[in-house]
């Protein structure tokens, strides 16, 4: 079976490079259209497309004159790259199914391969890295992404299935039926995830394809370093880049040497769709690093308002259809914006202010984290967090953040400002949701605890709440349960509050939730979304208290993941909301385990190990994608007595929480148990090596962890090696590690990996290596 993967690999790549352009083609630099700009940023249809919603056309709204003429120039004639960087999801995705809307896409691997490829060997020829090519495709992702994951997945899988329905009845309708060729599979873009057997053809196929380019292209053999981190390595794409990036500038520091894959005066290029990318690029503090992608209106053409606009198959895009954005250009503006406080703070730094605005950009939302409902990009909330940390700046004399810390006062400080927007926001929505429970106004509380923190009225968390202070503790007895036969007496837990009597002005909120006692728009919000009564005072306020907790430490989990790397690959958001901005008090109470009483302050993560490749699959895939899974391992997901069965619902809704698009709903439906889940994988594989009839020998290779490969081409020897100050391509060849190119250094392999086994599904201990080809 393994023979013939590989057969099959091979076929494919064979054919691949028949469709290549040809190096003289695209030999010259990618240069951009002199359009407007503007109107290649697509309405927020398109914001589907990025990590940060509608983060990119803030950026070119707030800084039109040097963002979108630096957009329009392109890569000049004189620019010569030395790294680029591809993050491949971005290719994969529209490669196999591109997007598309209202058509049923099938299962052509061959096709589908040689698409990817030609398309990387495009992009490589036209930007033309003289250093490296990184390809770095998702491998398996930290918990806190694959919860993102699972519910992009099953959304997904639901919408295929409304599609279906749609063209059969279309179909119907006109007196035909939907004919499906029977020979052919329908793709499921699900298997665009890693331990799919589509992914790991696809691994195979690639390394062997850059071998087969490095051999037979002339552009390919005297060209750059290639280094493939494929979907069996554990990471997300783009920050295997970034680890890549940080460990070779740690690397320089120490050694103080420039080698061929880094140097300090290097130009970066990264290609990627996500305008995360933008945050990420920022905090690598690189001077030269721009982000590559292709034009909104190109990619969105037969959209939005770009509907009239001829849809292009991306093998026909030109130099033209793209853009490039510089972040120097971003990182001067934000300099002249905050050139004022080089004289008012003691120690000034670019890089910190930089540092604060891309934390700013983490509170209006990213994969791992609910943004506070107000805090939206597209109702200016970026602008008004910027003005705000203007004000503030001078008062407070320092930064917000310091790597992945937090100044936890000027925080709250930072915080207490922004939610003086709150109320009239939810205000707001009552009326667009017809939704009396939003226009409750918060003057209706009336309890000394309702407020309280430092900037509201100086009063002490409750005592019934500072419990939640400490991750793990346990709320008080229900007051509901209480009040249904337990003797309140007999828990001394229980705060003598006084019970909420509820609204009594609003006779619309009443007719409409006859059985709520909310009396704000705060205490509605809670109810409604996380089922915290109003009634049950006591163990609402523990809840609350422990929800602003497990936030703050996702902050600290995001600013680690973009500074550092992974702090931990077990860590995840336990909720589907976000906490209000108004219950962000008494913030310093949470670093109680601080030994000191430092100005910047963090959590501590236990690293953990990143989910075996199949116990992940198993994690994120709806039940309708269980093929994707081997056998025994995809019936967890449909068989009725399986342990596993109430995290695979057979339907589920959606909450719009104040979107427009169905894509930013909340889509609701449990959170995977780690434990369970990962036990129960390791009884099917104890199975397997018992038995050794459960899965065959690919798809134990689909569960193993890999390696990042280097292809140093044979030309290299031929270039001169200058160590200067602009360095040339080293002959020396590069170690066997690769820095950032692996998981992280305490990460282990998979359950099955060809070491000893060793039960527990994640124990098996592999070293971080990689492997150079030549």
């Amino acid at each position: 079976m393994w023979y013939f993967l590989v057969l099959a690999s091979a076929y494919v790549l064979q054919g691949s490079n028949a469709f290549a352009p040809s190096f003289k083609t695209w030999s010259s630099p990618i240069q951009t259209a002199t359009t407007d700009t503007r109107s290649s940023i697509s309405s927020t249809s398109s914001t589907m497309l990025f990590g940060i919603p509608k983060m990119f056309r803030w950026l070119t709204d707030q800084y039109p004159d040097i963002i979108n003429n630096r957009l329009e120039e392109g890569l000049a004639e004189d620019i010569e790259v030395d790294n680029f960087y591809l993050d491949m999801n971005g290719i994969i995705h529209p490669c196999t199914h591109g997007n598309a809307d209202g058509e049923l896409i099938f299962l052509d691997e061959t096709a589908m391969f040689k698409k990817i490829f030609l398309y990387v060997d495009r992009l490589y020829k036209m930007v033309q890295p003289t250093q490296v090519l990184y390809l770095a495709v998702d491998g398996v992702a930290p918990r806190a992404k694959m919860n993102q994951q699972r519910s992009r997945r099953f959304r997904s899988a639901k919408e295929a299935e409304q599609l279906a329905a749609e063209l059969s009845a279309r179909e119907n309708f006109m007196g035909h039926e939907l004919s499906v060729n029977s020979d052919k599979q329908r793709f499921d873009s699900n298997c665009i995830t890693p331990g799919t057997d589509f992914m790991l053809k696809l691994s195979l196929a690639m390394q062997k394809w850059v071998e087969y380019k490095q051999q037979t292209d002339p552009f390919w053999k005297t060209g750059a370093t290639v280094i493939v981190s494929g979907p069996d390595v554990p990471g997300e794409g783009e920050h295997k880049v970034m680890d890549f990036i940080r460990e070779s500038q740690e690397q320089y520091k120490k050694d103080g040497k420039a080698t061929n894959m880094y140097g300090p005066r290097r130009t970066h290029v990264l290609y990627g769709l996500d305008a995360d990318l933008i945050m990420l690029g920022l905090v690598t503090h690189e001077p030269n690093f721009m982000l590559l992608r292709e034009k909104m209106s190109v990619v969105m053409a037969g959209r939005g308002r770009n509907k009239y606009r001829k849809k292009k198959d991306m093998m026909e895009y030109t130099r033209h259809d793209f853009e490039l954005l510089e972040l120097s250009s971003l990182r001067k503006l934000l300099a002249i914006q905050f050139r004022k406080f080089s004289d008012q703070l003691e120690n000034y730094s670019l890089d910190r202010v930089v540092d604060d605005f891309v934390f700013m950009c983490m509170l209006v939302g990213n994969d791992f984290l609910s943004h506070c409902p107000h805090l939206e990009i597209d109702g200016g909330a970026i602008s008004l967090m910027m003005t705000t940390y203007i004000d503030l700046l001078p008062e407070w004399r320092g930064y917000l953040t310091d790597r992945e810390k937090i100044n936890p006062d000027r925080f709250e400080h930072f915080m207490y400002h922004l939610a003086v927007y709150e109320e009239e926001h939810f205000k707001k929505r009552g009326y667009e949701e017809n939704e009396p429970g939003w226009k409750l106004s918060a003057e209706n509380e009336h309890d000394e605890n309702d407020f309280y923190g430092t900037w509201y009225n100086g009063q002490p968390t409750p005592s019934c709440a500072v419990e939640a202070n400490y991750k793990g503790s346990h709320p008080p007895p229900s007051r509901i349960a209480t009040n249904e036969g337990i003797d309140e007496g007999n828990n001394p837990e229980l705060d003598d509050v006084a019970p909420v009597e509820g609204s009594s002005g609003n006779r619309a909120f009443r007719r409409r939730h006859p059985d709520s006692l909310a009396r704000s728009y705060r205490d509605f919000y809670y109810e409604s979304k996380l089922g915290w009564k109003t009634e049950d005072r006591e163990r609402t306020l523990f809840q609350r208290r422990a929800h602003v907790r497990d936030y703050m430490e996702g902050l600290h989990w995001n600013l680690n993941y973009y500074h550092n790397g992974c702090a931990s690959w077990d860590w995840y958001f336990p909720h589907l909301y976000s906490p209000l901005a108004t219950d962000m008090v008494n913030l310093n109470e949470f670093y109680h385990d601080d030994p000191e009483d430092a100005e910047f302050k963090s959590f501590k993560f236990e690293i953990g190990e990143p989910f075996p490749s199949l116990a992940q699959l198993l994690s994120v895939l709806p039940p309708q994608s269980s093929s994707l899974l081997p056998s025994a391992l995809g019936e967890l997901m449909l068989h009725p007595s399986s342990p596993l069965i109430n995290y695979y619902p057979p339907d589920f809704s959606s909450d719009p929480n104040g979107k427009r698009q169905s894509w930013e709903a909340v889509v609701k439906i449990p959170f995977i148990d780690a434990d369970l889940l990962l036990e129960t994988v390791e009884q099917v594989l104890e199975k397997d090596d018992a038995e050794g009839a459960l899965l065959s020998p690919s798809e134990r290779r689909r569960n193993q962890r890999g390696k990042t490969h280097i292809y140093i081409p044979e030309g290299i020897d031929k270039l001169p090696n200058d160590d200067s100050t602009k360095e040339k391509r080293s002959t020396k060849k590069p170690s066997s590690k690769v820095k950032g190119s692996s998981a992280r250094k305490n990460a282990t392999s998979s359950a099955r990996s060809t070491s000893p086994k060793v039960k527990g599904a994640r124990k098996n201990a592999v070293p971080k290596t990689t492997a150079n080809k030549r």
